[in-house]
Parts: C-alpha cells; sequence; structure tokens
C-alpha cells in the first residue's frame, strides 16, 4: 500500500478497537474510496486458532453500524453478516451454520446420503 493511500484512508481505531476485522474495515474504507482490494492467495501462518469470541462479535456489530445504510451484507472469509439484523442474530445463525457444516461434513464423509 502506498503512503497516500494509507494517509488518506487510515485505521478507525473507534470501530476496530482490537485485533478483528480490522483489514476488513480498512478494505470497505478504501472501496467507499473507490480504491480497490485484492485477496492474495497464499498459505499464511496465524499466532492464533482464531477463536470467534464475544470481542469478534463485538467488532463486528460495530462493522454493521459503520456500513448501514451503505452495504446490505459484511463478508469476510469466515462470515457474512447483514447490516440489518441485531448482533445476537448474527451470532446465533453463524452458530447454527457451523453446526449445519459439521453435520454436512460428517454425512458427505459417509457413503449414504451424499445428495445432500
Amino acid at each position: 500500500m502506498s503512503k497516500s493511500i494509507y494517509e488518506k484512508i487510515r485505521f478507525d481505531e473507534q470501530t476496530c478497537d482490537n485485533w478483528h476485522l480490522y483489514a476488513v474495515d480498512f478494505c470497505l474504507s478504501a472501496s467507499e474510496q473507490k480504491i480497490k482490494s485484492y485477496i492474495v492467495p497464499t498459505n499464511v501462518w496465524h499466532a492464533s486458532i482464531g477463536h470467534k469470541n464475544y470481542s469478534f462479535y463485538d467488532s463486528l456489530q460495530k462493522l454493521k453500524e459503520k456500513y448501514k445504510g451503505k452495504r446490505r451484507y459484511i463478508k469476510t472469509c469466515c462470515i457474512r453478516a447483514d447490516v440489518n439484523k441485531p448482533k445476537y442474530y448474527t451470532i446465533i445463525k453463524d452458530y447454527l451454520g457451523m453446526k449445519y457444516g459439521k453435520i454436512k461434513k460428517i454425512l458427505f464423509n459417509q457413503n449414504y446420503n451424499s445428495h445432500i
């Protein structure tokens, strides 16, 4: 990223006051300024196991509030959240989606019900 882009956008420490979703916010802010962001497919080592804890959902809620009326969804590599839905709706939907994914994985690993 060039210095001019960094000076134009900056990190929003009010919205992302921890490690969660700061890059998402930065990319969405860049998009509002008509600056493109790119995903580079590569393997990376992450220093944590990446739990979606209360802090994650708190940051997500702040992002949803910031971009409400500007976007319908906040989409990341680990969640798709409707900006118009309340925080606990997002948490429950995400939790149920994870459970469904695990159930589907179990079924796909069996030789039956692979049409689901």
